[in-house]
This record gives C-alpha cells, sequence and structure tokens, in this order.
C-alpha cells in the first residue's frame, strides 16, 4: 500500500496513515479466523455423525430385507394351511393347495393331519412376523433418535449392529424352535435398544 505524504503536516499525515494501514485489516482478520474455526468444528461433528448414519442405514436395509424374506415365506405357509382370502383360489399355481378360507372349515368336516400341521406352521411364521413388527420399527426409532441427538457414536455403531443380528437369529431360533435361544436373543435385541436410548439420553444432559 502507497502513502502519498500530505505537504502542509508531513509528519502527521505519513503517522496518521500508518495507523489506519495497520488497524484495518484487524476487524476483518478475527472474524475470518473465528469463522474458519466454526467451519472446521462443523466438518468434524458431520464427519463423526456419518459412521453412526451410515451404520443405520445399513442395519435398517438388512432388517428390511430380512423382514420382507419372512413376510414372503408366510404368505406361502398361509396358502399352503388354506388361510388365505377366499378370492385367493383364483391366483395360478393352486395345484394340489387346499380351499383359501382363511383357515376356516365346517365343523362336519375332518381336518387331516397335513392341513393340521400346515396350519401349525403358518402360526408360527405368523408370530415371527408379528414379532418383527414388535420389536423392530420402535428399535430403530429408538436408534436414530439416539444418533439425531449425538450419542456416543461408536457405542451406537456396535449395538446397532448386534440389534440387526439379534433379529436375524431370532428368526431362526422362532422357525427351528429353539428356546431358550429365541428368548436370550429378543432380550439382547432389547437391551441394545435400551442401551442406545440411555446412550442418547445421557449425551444431552453432561
Amino acid at each position: 500500500m502507497l502513502l502519498e505524504q500530505d505537504p502542509l503536516c508531513p509528519l502527521e499525515g505519513v503517522e496518521t496513515r500508518l495507523v489506519v494501514a495497520s488497524q484495518a485489516p484487524l476487524p476483518e482478520t478475527l472474524p475470518r479466523a473465528q469463522s474458519r474455526t466454526e467451519h472446521n468444528t462443523s466438518m468434524t461433528a458431520l464427519v463423526a455423525l456419518n459412521a453412526a448414519v451410515k451404520t443405520y442405514s445399513t442395519c435398517s436395509l438388512i432388517l428390511f430385507i430380512k423382514f420382507f424374506i419372512t413376510v414372503s415365506i408366510q404368505g406361502g405357509k398361509s396358502f399352503a394351511a388354506g388361510a388365505r382370502p377366499p378370492e385367493d383360489n383364483g391366483l395360478l399355481g393352486q395345484d394340489g393347495l387346499p380351499a383359501q378360507t382363511y383357515g376356516l372349515l365346517e365343523d362336519d368336516k375332518p381336518i387331516s393331519e397335513q392341513l393340521r400341521a400346515a396350519r401349525v406352521e403358518d402360526f408360527r411364521w405368523k408370530r415371527v412376523v408379528q414379532n418383527d413388527l414388535e420389536t423392530i420399527p420402535l428399535g430403530l426409532l429408538v436408534f436414530i433418535g439416539s444418533v439425531i441427538v449425538g450419542g456416543q457414536e461408536e457405542t451406537n455403531c456396535v449395538l446397532m449392529g448386534v440389534f440387526t443380528a439379534a433379529r436375524i437369529a431370532h428368526t431362526f431360533a422362532y422357525v427351528s424352535q429353539k428356546q431358550p435361544h429365541r428368548a436370550l436373543l429378543w432380550t439382547l435385541g432389547q437391551l441394545c435398544v435400551l442401551a442406545s436410548g440411555l446412550n442418547g439420553f445421557i449425551s444431552f444432559l453432561i
């Protein structure tokens, strides 16, 4: 920056300009430094949050695929048990299957052992689906809530992974008629949800 000397008062003019030149950048420098610090802090928080969000997205997708497969199998079991609505009798591929009557038979008609076994199987798979509906949606809500409020990231990632594995294993245990495996896996999944909820709750208290 070039300084012009005042012919009437050279020393005073130069001194005035030097003071202005030395002080002018300060109001701009401090906000810029503060802005950079805030930006870096925001980026760090975003990166930290990203791992938990990605884990949540992955686990949600896995659980949806698992639920879709479970529901599809259960639908097939309902056909074998004659538990579908009557209008489903018109669908293709009904050869060898009982009439679809919601599983309702007239009292004077005996039920075969094959149909009885098919009904038991259908009820088992319906309970698997019902248990998923009772557990998974609320669990995912608690997990995403904990992630949003800033619960400890690594803890949430581990809990979501364990919950997903426990729900898949629970289905296998239910279908295979394994106890106490089924009860233990259900309890494990619920404890993961509880721990994640507490993780999020504690994060905004401290």
